[in-house]
């Protein structure tokens, strides 16, 4: 996501969530921001429409994986320097 000013890059996650039922994968820049404490921050504020998140990566934690639902084929990740 290469967006630069502000926080637009929050109102860009919640345009994405709006727009996924189950899964959004995102492959950034990960020392960047910090997608995953972002992300949990929006779900509690309820900005997002997802009932859950769980966050996993693949093998070369390049992509994050955002499910609504538990997955089993991929590495559970629980912050974002596991991804750094």
């Amino acid at each position: 996501m290469h967006i630069e000013r502000k926080n637009y890059h929050l109102q860009a996650l919640k345009n994405i969530f709006s727009s996924a039922k189950k899964y959004v994968v995102l492959v950034e820049n990960w020392n960047r921001r910090d997608y995953i404490k972002e992300i949990q921050e929006l779900m509690k504020v309820g900005d997002l429409s997802w009932s859950n998140v769980y966050f996993y990566t693949d093998s070369t934690k390049s992509a994050l994986i955002i499910s609504s639902e538990p997955l089993q084929k991929f590495s559970k990740v629980e912050s974002n320097k596991e991804l750094a």
